[in-house]
């Protein structure tokens, strides 16, 4: 039976095109790559592109199965308890094999070892194996068969989505749940909120309130304040000397103290009120800088 996640919506730019296309091209010619794994942080959307690689390969005729890696442990212990033979006979049918959440593995050295061995096989019988998890692979140190063959696997990687994707996946989600929010409330959410399945979690918690109290709150934060992230502004204007006056400058528009700022940067605060007047002038001359910051809404 499909799944209703495919790549058609999972929204993303340029910050995924490689991650979605290549795992495109493993299912349609998976003559060069037929090991990959995804490697991001919870919610960001691996779990979405592991059940549309199941799609895109039932759309082709291909058996196809996606496990959770819980399955598999307990497959495994039940097996050593029992003192049978572990059975994996749904694995053996499917062309494509779909594996979520190695990370739970992490120090089960029997259960990496299996993966390992799946993926010898997989290697000499034509078959597809994309798993997916969070960390990277040094955290595998104890299976240092399964380390060691993750070196020669695909890796990839799902990178924060931008804010015009973030606004795609809110209107998504406000639509699914039949609201229309303010404008203002979709602003606080797509520049303020980074991680999707927090994006889709600030929707349902804006139905919920409507659904009790026929309108919208005032004060978004008052529901979603434990959602907010923010972003590493050091990787957005890197660390030298304008890159810290322009992180200033950005803490402070996102509502950060000085004090707070002062504590970030590791300077005091009338270098941060310095900064934050560099970073105006730095604005004003540079047009590339500035529409860095316009992006962010911040100017």
């Amino acid at each position: 039976m499909p799944f209703p996640e495919s790549f058609d919506n999972f929204y993303y730019e340029r910050e995924n095109e490689f991650t979605v296309s290549a795992l495109r091209s493993i299912i349609l010619n998976p003559s060069h790559y037929r090991i990959a794994v995804i490697f991001a942080p919870a919610g960001m959307g691996k779990t979405h592109l592991l059940k549309a690689c199941a799609n895109e390969s039932l759309n082709l005729g291909e058996r196809a199965v996606y496990i959770s890696s819980l399955r598999i442990l307990e497959e495994l212990i039940s097996a050593y308890r029992e003192r049978r033979k572990p059975n994996f006979e749904f694995l053996r049918g499917s062309k494509v094999i779909l594996i979520d959440d190695i990370h739970i593995l992490k120090g089960r050295g029997f259960a990496l070892e299996f993966l390992a061995r799946l993926m010898d096989k997989v290697e000499s019988s034509g078959k597809i194996l994309i798993m997916a998890g969070q960390g990277n692979p040094s955290q595998f140190s104890d299976s240092p068969s399964f380390k060691t063959r993750l070196m020669s696997a695909l890796k990839l990687g799902i990178n924060p989505p931008s804010r015009k994707v973030r606004e795609k996946i809110f209107i998504s989600a406000c639509k699914r749940l039949g609201i229309d929010p303010p404008r203002r409330l979709r602003d606080f959410v797509v520049e303020n909120v980074i991680n999707p399945r927090g994006i889709i979690g600030s929707a349902n918690r804006l139905g919920a309130y409507f659904e009790v109290f026929r309108s919208f709150p005032d004060d978004p934060s008052e529901i979603l304040g434990d959602l907010v992230e923010m972003e590493d502004p050091f990787k957005i204007f890197g660390r030298g000397k304008v890159g810290k006056y322009l992180t200033a400058y950005y803490l402070k528009m996102k509502g950060k103290r000085a004090e707070e700022i002062a504590g970030i940067l590791n300077c005091s605060r009338a270098s941060v009120y310095n900064y934050i007047k560099r970073a105006k002038e730095i604005l004003q001359k540079d047009e590339k800088l500035r529409e860095k910051m316009e992006g962010r809404k911040l100017l």
